[in-house]
């Protein structure tokens, strides 16, 4: 538990930790170097379990988790901060899941949002499934940090770490490195109570957590087409389309990062820490998005409607070919099911293009 001037709720998120129901722990708490009564709360835990380690210095959140990863002496290690509440079973099922499943290395959980006063604002869950985490991680993170648990053995054994170069979305960076070695679910049911107030990262450093999720989800879309004559700007086009954020897309770039998505599937088949993804996503990939292809061109076939210009009238034509992938999306596609669709899908592109072009 990394903390820094965290008076206010450091000793309910303390005493969340040592009344677990699951006692065989060790709370190491790494004290930045605060100035407020943080280190006095801290102290006045009469717990063995608690265990103190004090920074020099102000190092940042990553260097002092850093310290208490190289202290831990358990088989896994749980994230905490200074300002959440853990559910009471929290450690109990994290340990029983892994138990059960050895070859899940990382576990994050549901959680419920609350805010300063301790209100619950709504719950969030995550994907579960390790094909679905590994595709979404490639837009962003895909664990609440003060969640997750971790088998240490992996980071040992890969020297891995968190970068002390980043101030915030360290965690997604540990991620992307930590799931080439290992799977990774999320548990359904909400074992974290987190908190949402002015002085916590997610809302202090917004903006820059912002930029260094970008920064790592592109380059790791990047590293995964190295062998591809692919641009940041490929990635990004790549990266919005895993978000669904296909409305803020042009037509061009929609048949670009289709095609990425064909290349993406063939890397996939070859590469083992995604070779599961080419088998499920060549049916659910192309199921969502073609839906939501379809659900963009309506919206674009109701905004040239409007216009007076006769050749854009003809864009109705299209509504026949959505009609028809709807009608597949719905049914059970064989492999020449699945390369109509294909094929429809460049013939609707080919006439938006056609119809961009006549004006």
């Amino acid at each position: 538990m990394p903390v820094f001037n965290a008076e206010k709720y450091l000793k309910s998120a303390i005493t969340s930790i040592l009344t677990q129901t699951y006692k065989n722990l060790e709370l190491f708490v790494i004290n930045d170097c605060s100035n407020d009564g943080s280190m006095k709360i801290i102290s006045s835990f009469n717990d063995h379990r608690v265990k103190i380690i004090s920074n020099s210095r102000n190092r940042g959140i990553s260097f002092s988790l850093n310290k208490g990863i190289d202290a831990s002496k358990g088989k896994y290690i749980a994230r905490m901060d200074a300002d959440d509440i853990s559910h009471p079973d929290r450690l109990k099922i994290q340990i029983r899941f892994m138990e059960r499943f050895p070859q899940i290395g990382l576990l994050g959980t549901a959680y419920h949002l609350i805010d300063k006063n301790g209100k619950k604002l709504s719950t969030f869950r995550y994907p579960i499934n390790s094909i679905d985490l590994k595709w979404k991680l490639l837009s962003g993170p895909i664990f609440p940090h003060p969640t997750v648990m971790i088998r240490k053995d992996l980071l040992v054994n890969h020297n891995l770490k968190y970068n002390e170069e980043l101030d915030c979305a360290q965690d997604y960076d540990l991620w992307c490195r930590l799931l080439n070695f290992t799977d990774g679910s999320n548990l359904v049911k909400p074992l974290i109570q987190y908190r949402k107030h002015p002085k916590s990262i997610s809302f202090s450093k917004r903006i820059q957590q912002q930029r260094n999720k970008f920064k790592i989800s592109i380059n790791l879309i990047l590293d995964l087409f190295h062998d591809f004559p692919i641009t940041p700007n490929h990635a990004w086009i790549f990266r919005k389309i895993i978000q669904n954020k296909l409305d803020i897309l042009n037509t061009k770039q929609l048949d670009q990062g289709f095609c990425l998505f064909k290349n993406a599937l063939n890397k996939f088949e070859k590469n083992h820490n995604y070779s599961k993804i080419s088998v499920y996503w060549k049916n659910k990939i192309f199921y969502d998005y073609f839906l939501s292809f379809t659900d963009y061109v309506e919206s674009w076939i109701l905004k040239i409607n409007q216009r007076e210009d006769n050749n854009y009238l003809k864009i109705f034509q299209l509504k026949i070919i959505i009609l028809i992938i709807r009608s597949l999306m719905k049914r059970k596609r064989n492999s020449s099911q699945f390369a109509l669709v294909q094929f429809l899908h460049f013939i609707s592109l080919r006439v938006i293009l056609h119809f961009e072009s006549v004006k």
